[in-house]
């Protein structure tokens, strides 16, 4: 049995709200443009601050440079980002 809104503590309603506006965004991303919010992240990032090394952009896209990697595979195969000499 769903509970009612009314009951639901503030901390609930915010972490909810933020899931869910999570998840649309993931989705609007996805259908609109093909990439992922990781992809997104290290676009904004990219256009914000031009070229990058590794570590930088995985510190300023708060994600593992491991992680880092395949979101970069993803991108530049779709031609989006191009790999230059470090």
């Amino acid at each position: 049995m769903k509970q009612s809104l009314d009951n639901a503590p503030l901390g609930r309603l915010v972490a909810m709200a933020g899931h869910l506006a999570t998840r649309r965004w993931g989705e609007y991303l996805a259908e609109t443009y093909g990439i992922t919010a990781g992809g997104a992240a290290v676009l904004m990032v990219l256009w914000a601050d031009g070229e990058s090394k590794h570590s930088h952009l995985a510190a300023r896209c708060a994600i593992r440079p491991a992680t880092l990697t395949g979101v970069v595979d993803t991108l530049e195969r779709a031609g989006l980002v191009e790999r230059g000499p470090a």
